[in-house]
């Protein structure tokens, strides 16, 4: 039966071409972006294994309207893998591309089907085919939308409160000069501006900066492991390890002093310059925090970046490089952890005074915990079983009394036992 839509012969099949074109570039694209979302790898997995389905996804459902519209057309629309291989002019992707890479050959795949059906686009609008042209403004619409969005993750941009979660990765400054700033410190009552210069010229430095101080994960975890690793980073040529947060020197003081870091140096970066310099100002206006640094570490040598540990964009705050014991590792592969020690003690104790001198003379630091003062006799029963002072623990280990640790001790080289003569 012959068909008789009101758009002659000729123009029906001119459209039907232009959208062939377009259905070869869409399906390329589908499988290109579905590729991808199965191949995608790095710290964004989550955020562009996501974004990948929703777009190909999308696609799958796209390249039915448009073959439904060629056939409406009365034409065949075409079908096969070979067809579309001589009609697109969207490049195939292999799947080993790096997730940036990935998101840029997308872009480009994109920016092409928008281009296909803008030209696509004469034809239907010269022969008053308005559900062609209906359909091809909808497909401009779209992958211009997506070309914009996949383009916004390329952006270097040091902060976009709208778009963090959308860049491929921070930025590492490798190799580059810390920024110029002036940091706002207290001494002594006093304001003191201290340069980058003041900071790091002439010195080997370790620096982590966290979200906010006397924030959960900042307080329990990563000042706590710096200060207590400070002796071994500087047995490894470091000069100064100093945590950095956008907050005031008040705060910076306050919290210092409630950490009991005394070995740390903690810098206020108030108005997160310095932050903002190194590309890390991040938005936490979802908890009320406004403008915060991203977790992260370095070590700088002279002003420069030598290395970097800069935590992955994922949701909360995550907390998986940037800690003290990876530093340590950077600088010194053979580097041994130190143990952890704490000594259940009481006042008075001649056995504690005993486990403590040797603990001192290994070079084993340790924390004391004092009867009725730190815990009370019920915890240590919960803890030991053991009612005899001191109770010694190592690592998670239960040493026991002075005897048992000097055993320890020994059996692990670090002195040799009183009897061994």
């Amino acid at each position: 039966m012959e068909l008789n839509i009101g758009i002659n012969a000729e123009d029906r099949q001119k459209i039907a071409d232009g959208l062939s074109q377009l259905l070869a570039d869409s399906y390329t694209l589908y499988l290109k972006t579905h590729n991808y979302h199965w191949n995608v790898e790095g710290p964004l997995f989550n955020t562009l294994h996501l974004m990948f389905e929703q777009h190909y996804t999308e696609l799958a459902t796209a390249v039915d309207e448009i073959a439904e519209r060629i056939r409406a057309l009365g034409v065949k629309a075409p079908g096969s893998y070979s067809a579309y291989a001589a009609l697109t002019n969207v490049a195939e992707g292999t799947g080993e591309e790096s997730a940036e890479d990935m998101i840029r050959e997308l872009v480009k795949g994109q920016e092409t089907v928008a281009r296909t059906a803008r030209e696509a686009f004469k034809a239907a609008e010269s022969a008053n085919d308005e559900p062609t042209a209906d359909l091809l403004t909808q497909r401009m619409q779209i992958h211009e939308k997506n070309a914009w969005m996949l383009r916004s993750m390329l952006a270097r941009t040091p902060y976009n409160p709208n778009f963090r979660g959308n860049r491929i990765m921070f930025e590492s400054i490798e190799g580059k000069r810390v920024p110029d700033v002036t940091f706002k410190t207290r001494r002594d009552h006093d304001w003191v501006d201290l340069s980058s210069d003041d900071v790091f010229k002439g010195k080997s430095v370790v620096i982590f900066s966290l979200p906010g101080a006397f924030t959960p994960t900042c307080s329990s975890a990563h000042v706590p492991r710096y200060n207590q690793l400070v002796p071994l980073f500087r047995e490894r040529g470091i000069d100064d390890v100093i945590c950095v947060s956008v907050n005031d020197a008040f705060v910076m003081d306050e919290w210092k002093r409630s950490q009991n870091a005394d070995r740390v140096t903690f810098l206020p970066d108030g108005n997160g310059d310095f932050t903002d310099g190194m590309g890390l100002l991040v938005g936490k206006e979802d908890l009320g925090f406004g403008k915060r640094s991203w977790r992260y570490s370095m070590l700088v040598r002279d002003g420069v970046v030598e290395k970097m540990f800069i935590e992955p964009d994922e949701p909360g705050d995550p907390f998986h490089v940037s800690d003290a014991d990876t530093m340590l590792k950077y600088l010194d592969p053979e580097a041994a952890s130190p143990y952890d020690v704490t000594v259940f003690s009481r006042p008075g104790c001649p056995f504690c005074a005993r486990a403590k001198g040797m603990l001192n003379d290994a070079g084993i630091e340790f924390e004391e915990l004092v009867l009725n003062r730190d815990y009370t006799d019920r915890t240590l029963r919960a803890v030991s079983e053991e009612l005899t002072f001191p109770q010694v623990f190592v690592d998670g280990e239960r040493i026991g009394g002075a005897d048992s640790l000097e055993a320890w001790l020994s059996d692990k080289g670090i002195i040799a036992r009183r009897d061994a003569a």
